[in-house]
């Protein structure tokens, strides 16, 4: 749906109108406070995907501001970690390569976090 002009103003003349409206809900009104910003928050979205929001502005003559569109994807589902290769479990080395790999993203939208331990004494 694409937002729609305010109907005739009741507010005072000190406040605007904003709509905005998304794949997952109709079409909104926001009374925006004098400040000349709005903070909105759309709860509740249904897990991962590409979301759309779309918002626009009308003042109090009804005068419709040109949409604005963002656009984002949600993404919920973890990654999957690959171990390609490292250490044997008996080494003489005090390095340890690891070459690993996370097929199921795409490059440059993940990062690694490691973790090690060291157990002196125990083998």
């Amino acid at each position: 749906s694409h937002p729609q002009g305010p109907g005739p103003a009741a507010a005072s003349p000190q406040k605007q109108r904003w709509t905005a409206a998304t794949d997952l809900e109709e079409l909104v009104e926001v009374e925006r406070p004098t400040n000349h910003s709005v903070r909105l928050v759309v709860a509740g979205l249904e897990g991962t995907g590409l979301y759309r929001f779309r918002i626009a502005a009308a003042d109090l003559a009804g005068n419709m501001a040109k949409t604005r569109t963002v656009v984002w994807t949600v993404d919920l589902d973890p990654p999957e970690t690959k171990v390609i290769s490292g250490p044997g479990q008996l080494t003489s080395s005090p390095d340890a390569a690891f070459l690993l790999s996370c097929p199921s993203e795409k490059p440059d939208t993940y990062r690694y976090q490691f973790r090690y331990d060291h157990f002196p004494g125990l083998a």
